[in-house]
């Protein structure tokens, strides 16, 4: 993949947080990286504190490691960026970077990505993983980074759509649940999309394993946002206390993220039992936050509606919830389970209400997975990053809430349709498209107009749906049978060409 101008700034988010020091030798092909050498074999006659590979899609990854291993200094750094052979996005569509096959990686050898094996017989190199990360969707164009110790199922995991660049891909099951199954069954790391290693040679001190290391464990980059809002979110480990920071990706962003520092004050007194979680005053463009251990109260309505569906009741078994025959059916269920989550979420002090009964500012940030219900039951506002200080339609609140709901969990649409949730909330189609119209006009606001941040979906190739691929086969069945009877016809009027003269004036001209 060749990056452009436009791509780099999106590529760097794979290690612009690291922090690196010392001399540094980087070998990173087509990536564009500044300073960086061409795809190169044979590495300069010196040691190095770090050295980077960031590999095309002709490197031979296990190659070009063991070569760097002699100029790397003994305390020295092999950072290595690549592929997973059994990437969850090669069998679900992807097609291999290096050979353009599909499935290509999956089915014989690829020496320009690796597997969990590999990386474990690096030990026959003299190295040892220090840190691994997994970049998403893959090292290319990240847009998260996780490390290995930090993946869990019901907050921070890579469960995520991979999109394509290089040719067309297909959507063969949904690739987000699969990886949640993965993760819940264990062994999502063997399908990650790519690798982000650390390694070090076995001669430099090697730290106590029991122990949980310090550093980045989580990051989030907001990169594809206009220049003024591009705040990216980390999770770290200093001391054994985990915590959160936001960083202003520009010089541009820091007025906003003073602004959600300003945020938090204003929201103090929205809310009845819901405390926002405090945030350090703003300083070198970094906002520092608790990090709040729980659930969040989108996993926790997705585990309720699931838990209906399959046995019929609630988790909470609610009896008040029964109607007087003691049963209600499942989708009366769920729309209990939705207004008590909304309930919780739009429970407002009273003394912030005006005479209409509405706030006089809006948390517009109130998707399901801003909240979280933390170890002592109390409900905690982890991000508010956008707030306004005006009346806003509560109506369109609880619609914003619900709509990202079912982005992040499309299989609840079977369950219960979107449209018959927004009639339950008293939602019709006609404020449904006016709030769509709202939300598009919001977002555009944040991504630029026209989606003009909103860079890789200039490059991302097409989508072909299951479905799609059944009328891709269907269309190539009939243009088969075409053929063999365009060759019957053919093979006749040799046989007999004034009998194929007169085959073929027929069907000219009786159609």
């Amino acid at each position: 993949m060749i990056y452009n101008d436009e791509l780099k700034c999106i590529h760097k988010n794979l290690l612009s947080w690291y922090g690196l020091s010392g001399e540094c030798f980087y070998v990173s092909g087509n990536s564009g990286r500044d300073g960086a050498a061409d795809s190169v074999t044979v590495f300069p006659d010196e040691k190095y504190d770090n050295i980077i590979i960031v590999p095309d899609e002709s490197m031979d990854i296990i190659s070009m490691v063991s070569g760097a291993v002699s100029h790397l200094k003994e305390d020295g750094r092999l950072i290595v960026a690549a592929d997973n052979k059994f990437a969850l996005k090669y069998f679900s569509g992807v097609a291999n970077e290096s050979s353009g096959r599909y499935f290509g990686s999956i089915t014989s050898k690829d020496s320009s990505t690796v597997s969990l094996r590999d990386i474990n017989d690096l030990e026959a190199l003299g190295l040892y993983v220090e840190e691994k990360y997994y970049p998403y969707p893959d090292f290319r164009l990240p847009r998260s980074i996780y490390r290995s110790d930090f993946v869990n199922e019901m907050k921070i995991n890579p469960a995520v759509f991979t999109p394509a660049y290089d040719k067309d891909r297909y959507v063969l099951f949904d690739e987000e649940s699969a990886m949640r199954e993965m993760i819940k069954e264990g062994i999502w790391e063997n399908f990650v999309n790519s690798y982000l290693l650390v390694l070090k040679k076995y001669s430099a001190s090697i730290p106590d394993k029991k122990a949980e290391p310090d550093g980045m464990l989580y990051a989030r980059f907001n990169t594809e946002r206009a220049p003024q809002y591009r705040v990216d979110t980390f999770i770290k480990r200093k001391d054994g206390k985990l915590f959160v920071e936001k960083k202003a990706d520009s010089e541009e962003a820091v007025a906003h993220l003073e602004k959600i520092n300003e945020n938090y004050k204003l929201l103090t007194g929205l809310y009845r039992f819901i405390k926002p979680v405090p945030c350090d005053a703003a300083e070198n463009g970094v906002l520092s936050f608790e990090y709040v251990e729980g659930k969040t109260l989108d996993r926790k309505l997705y585990e309720s509606i699931i838990y209906i569906q399959t046995h019929g009741d609630s988790i909470n078994d609610r009896p008040e919830a029964d109607d007087q025959n003691g049963r209600r059916d499942q989708t009366a269920r769920i729309l209990a389970e939705f207004e008590k989550t909304l309930n919780t979420v739009f429970d407002y002090n009273p003394e912030a209400l005006t005479p209409d009964g509405i706030p006089g500012l809006a948390n517009v940030d109130c998707i399901l997975s801003n909240f979280i219900e933390d170890n002592e039951g109390t409900v905690r506002l982890i991000d508010y990053e956008w707030v306004y200080e005006k009346n806003v339609n509560p109506e369109y609140l609880k619609y914003r809430t619900c709509f990202y709901f079912y982005q992040d969990h499309p299989d609840i649409e079977a369950v219960l349709p979107f449209k018959v949730l927004m009639e339950h909330f008293g939602i019709d189609e006609k404020k449904c498209g006016k709030f769509a119209e709202m939300e598009d006009k919001f977002q555009q606001k944040v991504y630029g107009e026209n989606w003009k941040y909103q860079i890789t979906r200039n490059y991302a190739k097409k989508n072909i749906s299951f479905e799609g691929l059944e009328e891709d086969f269907r269309l190539k069945e009939n243009h088969i049978k075409n053929l063999e009877e365009s060759n019957a016809r053919l093979r006749r009027a040799l046989k007999n060409p004034v009998a194929g003269v007169s085959e073929f004036l027929h069907k000219k001209f009786s159609k």
